[in-house]
């Protein structure tokens, strides 16, 4: 059989035989020449093979034959998925009882042979060709039979051919180019044909995957829809608590305002109305300042601003509302002196005094921006425990002490210090 494929894969194997099964390497020199032979070196033994990867992972395990030593033929193999071009063969076979010194119940199997086979380097071999080594395999693949390199072969179409008695015919034949022709072109549609269930199983193993791809989005897409749906009930609920809010403070607003919402409806005809409208207007904006100043400081209640040791900003009566919250609150001034001798200190007690010194900034930076409109001298920026004024003088310990870096800090504390005068002028003239 011509060979038509470029390189021999485990998938083109089709059958595997054993040759010459003896229990002992060297048997007789010919076996298939000698008549006299030794029933102990080509008995009917009981064999199977496996097939394994070069790694040493299983591939295939054959059934049990026993039916002959000389060609022991076992079944068709499986497709194979894997396109591997060396394997690992191993022959087992049964040790009868009669060559055992130790007699047991159990069967004793051992490795017969075991060939390492690169099937890209595999042997023709033809039905008149017999294999003469022992124990040797052979492999029917797509596009013929196939053995070893190294095995002996012996044709046995030259070895019992004897003389004619009659001269040859001189008549010579001719192949007929036909015939060569369909024979290539019956061997390419069964190669066409391997190819195309190859195509459809790989497509079917795609679709199979795809289809699990599309479930797995599937359950996203619902788990999606879920997260949304508690997305929204958490959204409607937050909702409700503003509304319940808003109109807690809307009435505190009015029970504050009540004062000068009943003078904005009493008229008088003779003159017009008793207050402007822009005084009330006014009222309520101070009325609405103030309550975003407690707001404010109930925000930075819990951030040790207003604690006596930290010594930063001092309200008396905090529980008091009242519009002589302004008189009661005093915004101390930055003591650098004392600051400075902190230098020498742990690394915690520094970052201590940094977080207290940006909240001091930020509670000064919100409240000139968002609830009054303060100019300020020096710009505040908010970073934390490592807050700027002025953009480049720092408002905390600095990492490396030396002598500039001292004195940026002590510039901005400096700085900090007239933003804090700035806001106690307000206060006070407001």
């Amino acid at each position: 059989m011509v060979r038509y494929l470029l390189s021999h894969r485990v998938r083109h194997v089709k059958s595997i035989a054993i040759h010459n099964i003896s229990l002992i390497k060297k048997g007789i020199s010919n076996p298939i020449k000698s008549n006299e032979i030794n029933t102990n070196l080509f008995m009917t033994v009981p064999c199977f093979f496996i097939v394994e990867t070069l790694d040493g992972d299983c591939i295939y395990i054959s059934e049990v034959q026993s039916y002959s030593s000389r060609c022991l033929q076992f079944n068709e193999l499986p497709n194979f998925d894997c396109s591997l071009s060396g394997i690992n063969l191993k022959i087992v076979c049964k040790l009868p009882s009669e060559i055992l010194t130790i007699t047991s119940k159990k069967d004793t199997w051992c490795i017969l042979k075991e060939i390492v086979i690169d099937l890209n380097r595999l042997r023709p071999i033809t039905d008149k060709d017999a294999i003469q080594s022992v124990n040797m395999p052979s492999f029917e693949l797509c596009d013929g039979i196939y053995t070893l390199a190294n095995v002996k072969l012996l044709n046995l179409h030259n070895s019992t051919k004897r003389g004619h008695i009659r001269s040859k015919s001189s008549m010579k034949i001719k192949e007929v180019s036909s015939f060569n022709s369909l024979l290539k072109l019956n061997k390419a549609l069964d190669y066409n044909k391997q190819i195309n269930e190859e195509k459809q199983e790989f497509a079917n193993r795609s679709e199979s995957l795809i289809g699990n791809v599309d479930k797995k989005e599937m359950w996203n897409i619902q788990e999606l829809k879920m997260y949304i749906k508690q997305i929204k009930e958490s959204i409607e609920k937050k909702n409700s608590i503003r509304e319940h809010l808003e109109e807690v403070l809307g009435a505190n607003l009015n029970s504050r305002v009540i004062s000068t919402s009943s003078m904005e409806n009493e008229v008088d005809y003779d003159y017009g109305n008793k207050s402007s409208k822009l005084i009330h207007i006014n009222n309520r904006l101070r009325i609405f300042n103030l309550l975003r100043f407690e707001q404010l400081i109930n925000i930075f209640y819990y951030s040790k601003l207003f604690e006596s040791n930290t010594k930063l900003i001092t309200i008396r009566d905090f529980t008091v509302s009242g519009e002589n919250l302004y008189d009661r609150i005093h915004f101390h001034l930055l003591d650098t002196k004392k600051i400075l001798k902190l230098l020498n200190h742990s690394n915690e007690d520094k970052n201590y005094i940094n977080i207290h010194l940006g909240y001091y900034l930020l509670f000064v930076n919100l409240l000139t921006t968002t609830i009054w409109n303060i100019p300020m001298p020096y710009q505040m920026k908010y970073v934390g425990n490592r807050s700027l004024i002025n953009r480049n003088y720092p408002l905390y310990f600095p990492e490396m002490i030396n002598e500039s870096n001292v004195d940026s800090f002590v510039k901005g504390m400096s700085f900090f210090n007239k933003n804090i005068i700035q806001v106690r002028q307000y206060l006070k003239y407001r």
